[in-house]
Formats: C-alpha cells, sequence, structure tokens
C-alpha cells in the first residue's frame, strides 16, 4: 500500500486515519502541537506547521510520500492544495484557486451573484449597508469557526466600527464583508460529487447554544423537504459545472426562513467536531472513508454508495461554558444511551458528547 501523509492531527480527523490504516496503508501526520491525540498514537508522527507548504514539501521528498490527504481545517485543504499544483500525482483535490474562490467570503459572495445563487445580500461600503439593512453581521472573509464575527444595528455607528476592527484583526488578510443579517435556522448540506452530480447528501441541523457563531449541538434531519434538498443540490451542482470543481466531498452551511433559504458559507474539507461519525452513527454512510477515497481516487475504491434504511437519532453536542473555572461532572434529567464521549481537553473544561437518543 501506499505511504500517505495526512495533513491534519485534529481529534476529528481520527476516522479518517482510521480508515487508511484499515487499508493498510503507511500513514503519517503532520501538525504542530504534540499535545494532539493523533500526535500521540501516531508513531509516523511529525511535528511541523502544515501551513508552510516548503516544511510539508521536504517531508514529501525526505520520506517518499506518495499520497496526500487534508484533515479537517482549511489550513490543511489549502496546503495540500498549493502541494498539488507542484506534486500533480499526489493530489486530486481543487485547485488552490478554487478553494480561495469558494473559501473566502468575499469571492464566494461576488461568483453566487453571478450564479444567482442565494445568499445574504453583501454591501462594499459601511454606507450603503447602512441605508438598506437595519440588522448587519461583519465577519473577516478568510476565518473560521465563527471567529471575529458581530451582528450589530446599522445605526450604531461605534459598535459598527468596533465590529469591523475587531473582524481586520481576526482576518490574516486584514479584509471583512459586511452583509444584511437574515435570521432562521442554521442547517448543513453535506454531500459527495461525482462529475459534478450529487451522489450522496446529508442535512443536519445546526444549533449555535453558547456561542451564536460557533455550532455545539447537530443532528442529521432523515426527513427533510425533499423540495429544499432539491434546491440546494441544484446550487451546487450549478456551482461545481462553473468552476468544474473535482470530484469529492463539498459541504455547505444555509439557513432557512420559511420557504426562504440563504447560502451561508461552502467548504470542501471534512468537517470537524466529530461531524463525520455523526453521520456514520445516524445512517450507517461510512463519511470518513468516503472523504478519503478522493484523495486520489487510486486509494480505496470510490463508490455511489446509496444511503442505508438505518434512521437513528443521534445527537452530537459539545459541552462548553461561557465562564471560566473547572468541569466537574454531568448529570442527566433524562435516560440516553450515550454513543461516545470525548474529553478534548486535559482539564475537562471542554467535552465533546455523543449522545443516542432511545430508539
Amino acid at each position: 500500500m501506499s505511504k500517505v501523509l495526512l495533513v491534519d492531527i485534529n481529534y476529528s480527523s481520527i476516522p479518517i486515519y482510521n480508515s487508511l490504516i484499515k487499508e493498510g496503508h503507511n500513514v503519517y501526520v503532520a501538525g504542530n502541537n504534540n499535545t494532539e491525540f493523533l500526535a500521540k498514537i501516531c508513531s509516523n508522527y511529525i511535528n511541523i506547521n502544515y501551513n508552510n507548504t516548503k516544511e510539508i514539501e521536504k517531508i514529501i521528498q525526505l520520506e517518499n510520500i506518495e499520497k496526500i490527504v487534508p484533515g479537517c481545517t482549511d489550513i490543511s485543504y489549502a496546503s495540500c492544495a498549493k502541494i498539488g499544483a507542484k506534486y500533480k500525482e499526489l493530489w486530486m483535490g481543487d485547485s488552490y484557486e478554487n478553494f480561495l474562490t469558494i473559501n473566502n467570503k468575499h469571492q464566494f459572495r461576488l461568483l453566487a451573484r453571478e450564479l444567482n445563487l442565494p445568499t445574504p445580500k453583501f454591501y462594499q461600503n459601511i454606507e450603503s449597508a447602512k441605508k438598506s439593512a437595519q440588522k448587519l453581521i461583519i465577519k473577516p472573509v478568510d476565518s473560521f469557526s465563527g471567529k471575529g464575527i458581530n451582528i450589530v444595528h446599522s445605526d450604531d455607528e461605534k459598535f459598527l466600527c468596533e465590529a469591523i476592527s475587531y473582524a481586520k484583526s481576526i482576518s490574516p488578510s486584514g479584509t471583512f464583508i459586511i452583509e444584511e443579517f437574515v435570521k432562521g435556522q442554521l442547517y448543513s448540506y453535506s454531500a459527495f460529487l461525482a462529475n459534478h452530480q450529487i451522489q450522496s447528501s446529508f442535512i443536519v441541523q445546526e444549533d449555535c447554544i453558547i456561542n451564536p457563531y460557533a455550532v455545539d449541538s447537530s443532528f442529521v434531519v432523515h426527513n427533510k423537504n425533499l423540495k429544499i434538498r432539491k434546491k440546494i443540490s441544484n446550487y451546487i451542482e450549478r456551482l461545481s459545472k462553473h468552476l468544474n470543481l473535482a470530484d469529492g466531498l463539498i459541504h455547505t452551511q444555509f439557513i432557512k426562513n420559511k420557504n426562504n433559504i440563504w447560502l451561508i458559507e461552502i467548504t470542501r474539507r471534512c468537517p470537524g467536531d466529530q461531524y463525520s461519525n455523526l453521520i456514520e452513527y445516524s445512517t450507517g454512510f461510512p463519511y470518513a472513508e468516503q472523504y478519503k477515497n478522493f484523495f486520489p481516487k487510486t486509494i480505496g475504491n470510490i463508490e455511489n454508495k446509496p444511503l442505508t434504511k438505518k434512521k437513528s437519532k443521534v445527537i452530537r453536542h459539545t459541552i462548553s461554558s461561557q465562564d471560566t473555572g473547572i468541569f466537574k461532572s454531568i448529570k442527566f434529567h433524562e435516560n440516553y444511551k450515550i454513543k461516545e464521549y470525548i474529553s478534548l481537553k486535559k482539564n475537562q473544561e471542554i467535552t465533546y458528547l455523543m449522545k443516542m437518543e432511545n430508539e
């Protein structure tokens, strides 16, 4: 089997790692935090900052790496895409140019306007935003996990300026976007593309309980309105054909309010926070395995895997707090079957919980 470099050591990448190991590959992992779980369990751990593609190139050459697989971070996918431009035999994912077009919030909004895809209205300057909307959302164009985001009233000049300064400070490029704030339920639509056609797809309801800009609770919606699924599938396929996207995973967050839908963000990397396990536990679909099968196609066999008839009621929840302190215990008011419990911090201030409701 191949020598494979998994460019991520985050806990959420473990299902990808396990799938590669199961196929018999000699797996290396890269990242600069030696306290991460994959850094501890993998004998081929390499301590590098994978944002530095020159460091990755050194590993490729030194260890004769044959394949590269991105993990669950945007930086991981971006670095792999950059490497892939030089080492084409290692990479079957998207070009770095496509990565920027999709992941940069401003570039994506411009493309969405061109393709007539529904996104929140965005404004080129503060004055036009203040005239057009009462409530605005300020975001860095290139951040993740809800970092740097604020919702402001357009007539609150002081807070508006503070929100813009904060977004610029969080953004690696120092740039931000101003959008009309849209209200509704947040969902994600996760699908696998082949020849610009959706092969398998999932809709997950996502809730932000502690941090209004970061998802901490989610579950698969098994019986979501077929019209919504068809609408979003059409949007994604239109985008894929226009950009000539590579086969593989495409993950979208959208907001729904009655009959209105707004696409919020799109990415090609595997989502974090145990998303792959949530899908597999809920449906039986081998999400992480299918994800890694596209990097490149010679790893495993890419199949149009149909959805199983399994429909389990599984909830993924992150236990966190707005206050600092020591996490002591969890108490449940009702009986639940615990599928998996994961502590991500040594001091247990933050933990992840997979819980399965009684079926």
